[in-house]
């Protein structure tokens, strides 16, 4: 758990039946906290000295109140700010209403009794640390609304089986979800450029990582000790890898690599390329190629350190060597049974998709074309 502070200025402007609340400055108040545990109603709008105050906001309300059970929370909020629920674990369950806009820095970190979370489609930011810890979260889903993890965001929520994470995504920050270690799969959109550092790392239950074609930077340790991981997929569009970026990923047996110029992908320091990924993967995992690229990927680091580079012929889907109707079979299997075996291999066409223009392709390769 990353220590959060409570922000430093005075704890409340005034008092109204226990409940505590703070002057925005602008006609409104956030509500500050109350004398009250268990189940807690924030109210809509306080009246003060005869004047009525729209209540907007939620600061560091309940910080450490382990015996908060639930919290009613009306629709004129706007933002949950900074610690407000910080570890409150007797906390099970939030209804977040469609009014808010914002989810501040460790705004739930630490709640360990919450096991279920829906994030509505108001929310465009969820701050840093904002759910870390949260270890009885089993499945978040982020709306489309969100354009930004910030980091450490679900750091340590240990019990997140899947997560949802949408088109609106553009980058993925540091250790946005390391430590999730009961994480399976993970579908990263097409429209993340980037994976910051220990974005992934230590999620121990992942079995396989597709990188899609839109990102370009793979920060260091971005997936570090993902020790279930059994196949990697690395796109073309990927410029720069940072240290150790694989490490410990110790169970992996195929990568497959559509970089096509190896030699031109920005790395780190010289002891983080080389360790990059372990010894005992460098020696038996299989490295699928590009056609053609063979000698590049044999004289440039870390790619040279494996033992198994095997060069994959276009349309070869299933890996076997060689194109046939095969291929084809495995495509349809992939769109109409949701059969993913080959799923680092289908998007045979290169746009970032695995569609029927990628059979297309492979009758065209079939066919000489």
């Amino acid at each position: 758990m990353i220590t959060a502070y409570l922000p430093a200025r005075a704890y409340f402007s005034f008092i109204v039946d226990g409940f505590y609340f703070w002057f925005n400055g602008d006609g409104t108040v956030e509500f500050e906290g109350c004398d009250y545990s268990g189940n807690v109603v924030i109210p809509s709008s306080v009246i003060y000295n005869n004047v009525n105050y729209p209540v907007i906001g939620i600061g560091p309300a309940f910080y450490e109140k382990s015996d908060l059970k639930s919290v009613t929370i009306p629709n004129s909020i706007i933002w949950i700010g900074r610690t407000a629920f910080y570890e409150c674990s007797g906390l099970t369950s939030i209804n977040i209403p469609n009014s808010v806009t914002s989810i501040g820095n460790y705004a739930f970190a630490g709640c360990t009794g919450l096991t279920s979370l829906n994030i509505p489609n108001s929310v465009k930011s969820i701050g840093e640390c904002a759910f870390d810890g949260c270890s009885g979260l089993t499945s978040v889903n982020i709306p489309n609304s969100v354009t930004w993890i910030e980091n450490n965001a679900f750091n340590g929520c240990s019990g997140l089986s899947s997560i949802t994470i949408p088109n609106s995504i553009t980058s993925i920050e540091q250790s946005a979800f390391c430590g999730c270690t009961n994480l399976t799969s993970v579908d990263i959109p097409n429209s993340v450029t980037s994976i910051g550092n220990y974005a992934f790392s230590g999620c121990t239950s992942l079995s396989s990582v597709i990188i899609p074609n839109s990102v370009t930077t793979i920060g260091m340790e971005a997936f570090s000790y993902c020790s279930g991981m059994t196949y990697l997929y690395i796109p073309n569009s990927v410029t720069s890898i940072g240290d150790r970026t694989f490490s410990g990923c110790s169970s992996l047996t195929s990568i497959y690599s559509k970089i096509l110029e190896p030699q031109n992908v920005s790395l780190g320091t010289q002891n983080g390329v080389y360790y990059m990924f372990d010894y005992a993967v460098k020696e038996s995992c299989k490295l699928y190629v590009p056609k053609g690229t063979l000698a590049l990927y044999k004289s440039a680091a870390p790619w040279c350190y494996f033992n198994n580079i095997i060069e994959l012929e276009d349309g070869d889907v299933n890996v076997d060597t060689v194109v046939t109707s095969s291929d084809v079979t495995a495509l349809y299997n992939y769109l109409l049974n949701s059969d993913n075996t080959y799923a680092a291999t289908g998007d045979v066409n290169g746009d970032g998709f695995i569609t029927a223009s990628d059979i297309t392709a492979v009758y065209n390769i079939l066919l000489g074309n």
